[in-house]
């Protein structure tokens, strides 16, 4: 029976979709390189070997200098190297939602207390671009509609790799409106809690960093 992180990297490393998408916009797949791969299967390998249930904690799509870059969501490779204890040649990151969320992360226990209870993710595990900047997909229809069926086929992997049903932890409220209004039709889980995104967090709200972190561990342990 496959490992709650062998059905994990077997959905992210399966070929991707091909997506008529709006002119301008690219698609971000980190997948394609060979280090990535290797790196994804080493990390779930670490992290996602238990079968114990776990909280479902899910974001938006990876941008450039965290998952869309190492392929392990909301981690740039200073958090892959500093906090997972994975070495990488990729180029040297640092994304501003990896350090709130490694920051969490230390707060709730480390790294293997963190995923040994969570699954960290991203609606769509594929980022995108446009003019060289991340683009959130739910901010155009057309690639709404286009990468719908692929977000369904990644929930639907969530719950064989054995994700709790009775809530699922949004980063950001505008993805989180995006995922109660699907799970509205799936209804899949119980109770969506949506969080400030940590970009937004380091971004605007620095001063209020210990605020902001006890948030999410109080919708982890509630």
């Amino acid at each position: 029976m496959p490992t709650p992180g062998e059905i994990f990297a077997e959905f992210l490393l399966k070929k991707p979709p091909s997506w008529k998408l709006p002119s301008g916009i690219g698609v971000l797949n980190p997948y394609s390189e060979l280090q990535v791969q290797r790196l994804l299967k080493l990390f779930c390998e670490k992290f996602y070997s238990g079968s114990k249930p776990r909280i479902l904690m899910i974001g938006i799509n990876p941008g450039r200098k965290g998952g869309g870059l190492t392929g392990i969501p909301f981690t740039d490779t200073f958090a892959l190297e500093e906090s997972c204890g994975l070495s990488t040649d990729l180029p040297q990151s640092s994304e501003l939602s990896s350090r709130f969320i490694y920051k969490m992360i230390e707060a709730y226990g480390g790294a293997p207390k963190f995923y040994d209870n969570v699954l960290l993710s991203a609606l769509c595990p594929l980022g995108f671009v446009r003019n060289g900047k991340n683009f959130n997909f739910y901010d155009n229809h057309i690639i709404v509609d286009e990468v719908k069926p692929y977000i369904i086929q990644h929930l639907d992997m969530c719950i064989r790799a054995g994700v709790r049903t009775d809530v699922v932890i949004s980063l950001g409220k505008k993805n989180g409106q995006f995922l109660a209004e699907l799970n509205g039709e799936l209804q899949i889980f119980d109770r969506v809690v949506a969080l400030e995104h940590p970009r937004f967090v380091m971004q605007y709200k620095s001063s209020q960093l210990k605020y902001y972190i006890n948030q999410y561990l109080e919708a982890l342990t509630t």
